[in-house]
């Protein structure tokens, strides 16, 4: 899994903070079964930067994002579509 506070600098949230760490920990285990998911053979972000810059684009997204992954399940199916992503 990649690094809390790794991810914390990287979407520019103050380390300290803490409030956030629950979600930010599942948007993490979210992004890495995303990848493990999509591609082919398991790549480990933490030993290839290439992919380490793909989760943190896909945790940047889901974080930006977070309002409309929270919302219950009738207003999603009500919702105007899927919202495009990488």
């Amino acid at each position: 899994m990649l690094d809390l506070n790794e991810v914390k600098q990287w979407l520019r949230l103050e380390p300290s903070d803490t409030s956030e760490d629950a979600i930010l920990m599942a948007i993490v285990a979210a992004a890495e079964d995303y990848l493990r998911n999509a591609l082919t053979s398991w790549i480990d972000p933490q030993k290839n930067p290439q992919a380490k810059i793909l989760a943190m684009a896909l945790i940047s997204d889901m974080y930006e994002n977070r309002s409309a992954v929270i919302e219950d399940s009738r207003s999603a199916a009500q919702s105007s579509g899927l919202r495009p992503t990488i």
